[in-house]
């Protein structure tokens, strides 16, 4: 039985590292703006049928997160971490 824990635990699956070797000597602007970007932003939107929705990629877990997080909660809410007293 295949188990997924997170993108740190688990090596890649064969189509990516497939996708990864045939595009290793592309040069591209930078991320979120080249071309794989944008078909990328291009299927996302036809996937939830919103032609006009704005997709933009953030480059991990963590960050995606916090984003979701903050733009979900008011400005007082949302997670916090327990104070540690430090000697």
């Amino acid at each position: 039985m295949q188990q997924y824990r997170n993108d740190y635990s688990e090596g890649a699956a064969p189509q990516i590292l497939n996708a990864l070797v045939a595009t290793n000597a592309e040069q591209t602007p930078g991320y979120g703006t080249d071309g794989h970007c944008a078909r990328a932003a291009e299927l996302i939107r036809a996937e939830i049928g919103l032609s006009d929705a704005v997709v933009r990629f953030v480059p991990g877990g963590t960050a995606a997160n916090i984003i979701a997080i903050a733009s979900l909660t008011d400005e007082f809410e949302g997670p916090s971490a327990p104070l540690t007293h430090i000697p």
